[in-house]
């Protein structure tokens, strides 16, 4: 894989291989090798009531809650919140992409993990924003969106791969928006927990 320079990116918009929507392109506020992305203004938090979570359950709706954010969402210390990005990423069949947060922002505390976009993927991928310090942090908003937070790399593959994403039987995020975890619908989750789930049953479980 090659890292795309910011120059190729916006070529690669201009010609319509890349889809960043909405783009705005301002040279003198963009990295060298990344383009920034801002959050929309909904979150995702969990509420299981024992507080705790079997890996391969199915979430029931009620434990799932989501909030728009109006003016200011705020982050207690150790505070996570589910979040998606507000552009639209649509990947060609040759590029693969990382997001990552930007450096402004984690010198206050605030991360996520390195998401990984698989080319072919399409949506508005979410985040899981974490508040590291000690103190109250607030993110302010405006129409929906936030300030910028996060920024995405781009990798040219060598080779074309064998399919896209999308394309295969067990990939449920194309054209997300944020979605909750669907960790049950993987195959070999549902190997191993549909067993389970029949003892379970016979035992009255």
């Amino acid at each position: 894989m090659a890292l795309l320079p910011a120059i190729e990116v916006y070529k690669l918009i201009k010609e319509g291989e890349l889809l960043i929507d909405p783009f705005e392109l301002r040279e003198e506020r963009t990295p060298p090798a990344t383009v920034d992305l801002t959050l929309a203004g909904k979150v995702l938090k969990y509420n299981f009531p024992e507080k705790v979570y079997i890996l391969g359950e199915e979430i029931p709706e009620g434990y799932q809650i989501y909030e728009e954010i109006k003016d200011f969402i705020e982050l207690k210390p150790k505070e996570s919140v589910i979040i998606p990005i507000y552009e639209n990423l649509v990947l060609p069949s040759y590029i693969a992409g990382i997001i990552l947060p930007r450096s402004s922002i984690t010198r206050l505390g605030l991360s996520f993990q390195a998401t990984y976009l698989n080319p072919g993927y399409q949506g508005h991928c979410p985040i899981l924003l974490t508040n590291q310090s000690n103190f109250i942090i607030k993110i302010p908003f405006k129409n929906g969106r936030s300030p910028r937070i996060a920024q995405v790399l781009f990798l040219s593959l060598t080779k074309e791969p064998h399919r896209i994403y999308g394309e295969g039987i067990d990939e449920k995020y194309q054209h997300d928006k944020g979605y909750h975890s669907k960790i049950h619908q993987d195959i070999d989750i549902h190997e191993i927990f549909q067993p389970l789930l029949e003892i379970g049953r016979k035992h009255g479980l």
